[in-house]
């Protein structure tokens, strides 16, 4: 039971199989409303983030990130102050070049690489003791190994695109299984012209991730229609985003499409066992 004195810090409601009815969409669009206006974010979870990933849920990851994110937020951007303290003037102008912000001094990017889905690292791992495949994720393995093993299977994942469909947010995730002509050691990539020069693919396909990333707040707006024409024939604004602290639905997404990426090259490897 919360404590008289607590403060909400979101709400979460379930969207069941019952939630396209129009009577409940209705009902749906007052809650949003009523959220956005108390400035109180609502995440609507469906099935796809209960679903279980090797036992953990996208539900359990996006509130241990919220709480990380208001544990560690303030350290990164002191960090960051730190760093930038120490450049130059002309090495500060380079971090905004293109008014581009650079990645080192994005809060964001740093916890981002901090708290990634947590069964990714686990993939990344099996994909390396248990079929000697290297990726960038898995790094902190290689650096850890006390005698250095050579490899010739290796595979990127990447978010590659994204795009709306309706109040959902899609991520596609590539990825290429390689085979290199020469042992190797530590981290390879396609991403280097050397190493696709000296290397053979496998296997490429893609994984696309879906998550709920708008909110409806007026009941007659229909998702078909882009916000901004609603705004303009309306004077209204027709949707909210589930943006919390650290948990947007793009983190959340382009997190989850990647671990989706790895565990389709777990299951070529399974089948396929290339030499």
């Amino acid at each position: 039971m919360a404590n008289a004195d607590s403060i909400p810090e979101f709400a979460v409601e379930f969207d069941g199989p019952f939630h396209q009815r129009e009577d409940k969409q209705i009902a749906d669009a007052r809650k949003n409303r009523l959220c956005d206006l108390a400035k109180l974010p609502l995440l609507r979870i469906t099935d796809t983030e209960l679903e279980e990933f090797d036992k953990y849920t996208i539900l359990e990851f996006i509130v241990m990130r919220f709480l990380a994110w208001k544990n560690e937020y303030q350290e990164i951007e002191q960090d960051i102050a730190e760093y930038v303290e120490m450049l130059d003037e002309r090495q500060r102008q380079e971090l905004l070049d293109g008014c581009i912000v650079d990645p080192c001094i994005d809060p964001a990017f740093h916890f981002d690489l901090r708290h990634p889905f947590p069964r990714t690292r686990e993939l990344a791992k099996r994909l390396l003791t248990e079929h000697g495949v290297v990726s960038l994720l898995a790094e902190p393995f290689l650096k850890s190994m006390t005698t250095p093993h050579t490899y010739k299977l290796f595979c990127d994942v990447l978010p590659s695109q994204l795009r709306f469909e309706g109040h959902d947010l899609i991520v596609r995730c590539d990825y290429v299984i390689s085979r290199s002509t020469e042992p190797f050691f530590g981290l390879k990539t396609i991403a280097s012209e050397q190493d696709r020069s000296t290397s053979t693919v496998l296997k490429r396909g893609a994984v696309d991730f879906r998550i709920r990333c708008t909110l409806p707040i007026d009941p007659d707006y229909d998702p078909a229609e882009v916000p901004i024409d609603y705004v303009s024939r309306t004077g209204k604004i027709p949707i909210s985003f589930q943006e919390l602290p650290g948990v947007t639905a793009f983190d959340i997404a382009e997190n989850m499409s990647v671990y989706l990426g790895l565990r389709e090259v777990q299951k070529w490897m399974e089948h396929n066992k290339p030499q």
